[in-house]
C-alpha cells in the first residue's frame, strides 16, 4: 500500500474531507499500475480501429485557415485496420511500455493471417534486441492513420507510484461508468516528462502538460477509466486532443485496456476521430512454437 502521508503531500488542493477517499484511490490505482507493467508484456490481444478523419475542401488542413467569415466545410474519409496488438519496452527509451502492432487487415482487405501475425509479433516482442520492434512502429506510421495516436493503452502506467508527485489532484464530480457507482479524480500534470506519440505531419512526440480525470469505483477504489486531454499549437491553430481509456480486470490478475477513444480538434471543429476495441487478452509464451492459453477464436464484430 502506497504510504499515506506521502500522497497527502500530493493532495494539498484537495479538501480535508476528500483527502483520505483519493489518499485510499490513488493507492490502489497505483497497486494496479503496477500490475499492468508486469502483466501487460506477457499478453496479446486483436485491436480494431476504426477511424474517422478529415479530408479538406477548399484546401483547409490542419494548418491552413479557411477565407475570414468562411466556416469550414468538411467531409470525412473512414478507415478500419485490424492488428494483433501487445506491449514492450524500448532498451534505449525511458518512458516504459509501448504499443506495439501487426497489421491483419487494412479496409476489409488480408494482409496476413491472424495466426501469422500473431506469431511475428510475439517473436519481435521477444526479441532482446530494438531492431524488430522499430520496424513494426515504422510499418504501422505507412498506412496512413491521420492524427493517430498511439500508446493509449499503457496510460494507467502515468500513475505508477514513483510518477504520482508529477501530479495535482482534486476531487471530482460522481457518475455511473457502466454499471458502477463511481467518482471522479481530476488531475494536471505539474513536472515529469509523460507524453504520447502522433502520427501527423510525421511522427511527432508530443511533450505538453496533461490534464483529466479519473474514474474509480465507489465499493473498491478499482480504476474504471482514464480521461486525458492536451493541447498544443501547430502553424497558429490550436489543436487539442481528448481521450477516454476504459479498462476491465483481466483474467490474468490486471486490468487491461477494453477500448479506447480519441478525438483530434483543430479549433473548435473535430478532424480525427479514432475508435480502438480489444479482444480478450491472451498469454503468451515466446518460443520457436507460439503457445497460447486462451482460445484464437477471432473477437465478434460490435
Amino acid at each position: 500500500m502506497f504510504p499515506r502521508a506521502l500522497i497527502a503531500l500530493v493532495l494539498a488542493t484537495a479538501p480535508v474531507p476528500s483527502a483520505d477517499r483519493i489518499a485510499d484511490a490513488l493507492a490502489r490505482l497505483s497497486e494496479e499500475a503496477e500490475a499492468f507493467a508486469t502483466i501487460a508484456p506477457q499478453v496479446l490481444s486483436q485491436e480494431t480501429c476504426r477511424q474517422k478523419a478529415a479530408k479538406g475542401q477548399r484546401g483547409l488542413h490542419l494548418g491552413a485557415a479557411p477565407a475570414p467569415g468562411t466556416p469550414p466545410q468538411l467531409s470525412f474519409s473512414v478507415r478500419e485496420i485490424t492488428s494483433e496488438y501487445g506491449f514492450a519496452a524500448l532498451q534505449d527509451s525511458k518512458d516504459g511500455l509501448h504499443e506495439f502492432r501487426r497489421v491483419i487487415s487494412v479496409d476489409g482487405r488480408p494482409i496476413e493471417t491472424a495466426a501469422e501475425a500473431r506469431r511475428k509479433l510475439s517473436l519481435a516482442l521477444a526479441d532482446p534486441g530494438d531492431r524488430e520492434r522499430r520496424r513494426l512502429l515504422r510499418e504501422f506510421e505507412r498506412w496512413g492513420l491521420e492524427g493517430a495516436v498511439t500508446d493509449f493503452g499503457q496510460t494507467i502506467l502515468l500513475f505508477v507510484r514513483r510518477r504520482l508527485a508529477d501530479y495535482q489532484f482534486t476531487p471530482g464530480e460522481s457518475g455511473r461508468i457502466g454499471p458502477d457507482q463511481a467518482h471522479a479524480i481530476n488531475f494536471r500534470q505539474s513536472g515529469g516528462t509523460q507524453a504520447f506519440r502522433i502520427f501527423d505531419r510525421g511522427d511527432q512526440v508530443v511533450h505538453q502538460p496533461l490534464e483529466g480525470r479519473i474514474w474509480v469505483r465507489d465499493s473498491d477504489s478499482l480504476p474504471l477509466r482514464i480521461e486525458l486531454r492536451t493541447a498544443r499549437k501547430q502553424e497558429r491553430r490550436s489543436l487539442v486532443d481528448v481521450a477516454v481509456i476504459d479498462y476491465a480486470m483481466s483474467t490474468h490478475g490486471a486490468l487491461l485496456p477494453a477500448s479506447v477513444l480519441h478525438r483530434q480538434y483543430v479549433g473548435e471543429h473535430m478532424v480525427v476521430e479514432n475508435s480502438l476495441q480489444y479482444s480478450a487478452f491472451r498469454r503468451f509464451a515466446a518460443s520457436a512454437e507460439i503457445k497460447f492459453t486462451e482460445s484464437d477464436e477471432p473477437p465478434p464484430k460490435n
